[in-house]
């Protein structure tokens, strides 16, 4: 369904965000609240974590992790979208990876 795909977008997002920071995003929430109450505070009044400086996470892939976790489910992108932004656009390419081996991978990974 519709929302299991945007639920699952938004965990990528959360997923991209620790990749990339090396950082949980909610741990500095762990000790002042509740499972229950930290679970109502990113629902109900849509906490986010932030990204930090030290990350340095070019704007591209933070605007793009912080669609994925969007508060308004319609917001955010497919999936398809994200992976024609990742594999294609070199806006959204970290500083050190090699561009030939993402072509390549690419190229592997959609080839049939």
């Amino acid at each position: 369904s519709k929302y299991c795909e945007k639920s699952d977008v938004y965990s990528y997002g959360m997923i991209m965000y620790e990749v990339l920071t090396d950082f949980h995003p909610f741990r500095e929430y762990r000790d002042r609240y509740t499972a229950q109450q930290l679970f109502d505070k990113i629902v109900r009044c849509n906490l986010r974590p932030k990204i930090p400086e030290y990350a340095c996470i070019d704007e591209p892939l933070k605007q793009l992790i912080e669609q994925c976790w969007s508060p308004k489910p319609e917001e955010r992108p497919t999936f398809k979208e994200i992976f024609q932004k990742l594999a294609y656009d070199k806006n959204y390419y970290i500083d050190y990876v090699d561009e030939d081996e993402i072509e390549v991978y690419v190229d592997y990974i959609t080839s049939e």
